[in-house]
């Protein structure tokens, strides 16, 4: 049986991240776009974070 989540909470918003591979080099590299300026502080750290793969 699948198991269902409840979220409880206000939706602030969406974070995409697009996935890249550098043809030449064959290096890993990641495109972070948010939809709200109030998740800036949270797409940083994801990309400090990606910066290490």
């Amino acid at each position: 049986m699948k198991e269902e989540k409840i979220l409880l909470g206000q939706k602030k918003g969406n974070i995409t991240i697009q996935v890249y591979r550098e043809k030449n080099t064959n290096k890993t590299f990641f495109y972070l776009k948010s939809d709200s300026d109030s998740l800036l502080p949270i797409v940083d750290i994801l990309e400090d974070t990606l910066k290490n793969y």
